[in-house]
């Protein structure tokens, strides 16, 4: 141990770098002299702080303040390091956590995405281009198939436009077909022209079936009566003059089975009856759509004359049942009436209807 005047002296200190007092030395601001001044800190277990007290954590210095880990005293700059807190000499920077290169490069990437998105947007297009060319192409190849058939043939337009000309009446056939089939056909070739006096008759043995105008004898009149199980009353007309009440003629079909029944008359003519449509239609049945066009009329009997006039629907129920004509006060001049085909009319009583168009 050294001597020295004035009594024993401290041990010394190893010479350690000097720093101006206010510098940042490893173990906290010093004076010129080398040593540590009175305020000088460290936070590291074990140097000595003021007063040469040790400098632990968590003691107290010479004036009594206690610091803990990473506290500056007042007026203190922080050693290096972290910001608020010492580091012992020699101890390297703290690095950054490396990012990945997609991180680090972040305009080569997103450079990189506009590339690929435009090459994706490019295939597309090009994809439904080709479709687009492709079938051009195909239609071409049809057009010019066709043009090379039609130059062959040399008719093939004229075809067309003929084909095209008689599709619509083909297809106005049908309809044609569903009108004829709701008029009911009539087929008058089985009648024959037969003479029949007073007595009883059954169709099919003493006359054809058919649809037959039956007049009497000149000068002579008398009943005619037809009748079948269903209905007695077919015909049931005074056939001749007799005195303005009756009937010049009755047309009518007769069916086979039918009873006929002639009293007063000692000779009636059947002649078979031809299908046309009219205007008037006399005593008899007929039927909407061979004997008359449809449609809507205001029927009329003949002058001085009165009967009855009855519309049977679709179904066979009367549509129409009136008096027409006088008939002391019990009938009306006229009918205004909406026929359809396929409907029956019956005229009793009457010679001759007349229908007008309304």
């Amino acid at each position: 141990m050294n001597q020295h005047n004035g009594g024993p002296q401290m041990p010394q200190q190893p010479d350690a770098p000097s720093y101006q007092t206010g510098g940042a030395g490893p173990n906290g601001p010093v004076n010129t002299s080398g040593h540590p001044s009175s305020d000088c800190y460290t936070p590291m277990s074990g140097q000595p702080m003021a007063g040469g007290q040790p400098g632990a954590v968590g003691q107290p210095d010479a004036a009594g303040q206690q610091y803990g880990p990473g506290q500056v005293p007042p007026g203190q700059v922080p050693p290096p390091g972290q910001p608020g807190q010492a580091m012992p000499p020699g101890t390297p920077p703290s690095q950054p956590p490396k990012r990945n290169w997609f991180a680090r490069h972040k305009i080569l990437t997103g450079l990189l995405g506009i590339v690929a998105l435009i090459v994706i947007i490019s295939a597309l297009s090009n994809g439904g281009s080709s479709g687009e060319e492709a079938a051009a192409s195909g239609d071409d190849v049809a057009a010019t198939e066709q043009a090379g058939d039609e130059a062959e043939s040399g008719t093939g337009g004229q075809a067309d436009d003929a084909e095209q000309a008689d599709a619509p009446a083909e297809e106005e056939a049908p309809a044609e077909e569903e009108a004829a089939e709701d008029v009911p056909a009539r087929d008058n070739s089985s009648a024959e022209a037969t003479t029949l006096g007073a007595g009883t008759f059954t169709v099919g043995q003493d006359v054809a079936p058919g649809r037959y105008v039956l007049e009497p004898g000149a000068g002579q009149s008398g009943n005619v009566h037809a009748a079948t199980a269903e209905d007695p009353l077919v015909i049931n007309e005074i056939l001749g003059d007799a005195a303005g009440l009756g009937v010049p003629s009755v047309t009518t079909t007769l069916i086979e089975g039918e009873e006929l029944e002639i009293s007063g008359l000692s000779e009636v003519t059947f002649t078979p009856a031809e299908t046309e449509l009219r205007t008037t239609l006399g005593t008899g049945d007929w039927v909407v759509g061979l004997d008359v066009a449809p449609g809507d009329y205001v029927v009329t009997p003949a002058e001085g004359e009165s009967g009855n006039f009855v519309v049977y629907d679709s179904s066979g129920f009367p549509d129409t049942n009136e008096i027409l004509g006088d008939a002391e006060g019990l009938g009306v001049p006229e009918v205004t009436i909406s026929v359809a085909s396929g409907e029956e009319i019956q005229i009793s009583g009457i010679s001759e209807v007349t229908f007008a168009e309304k």
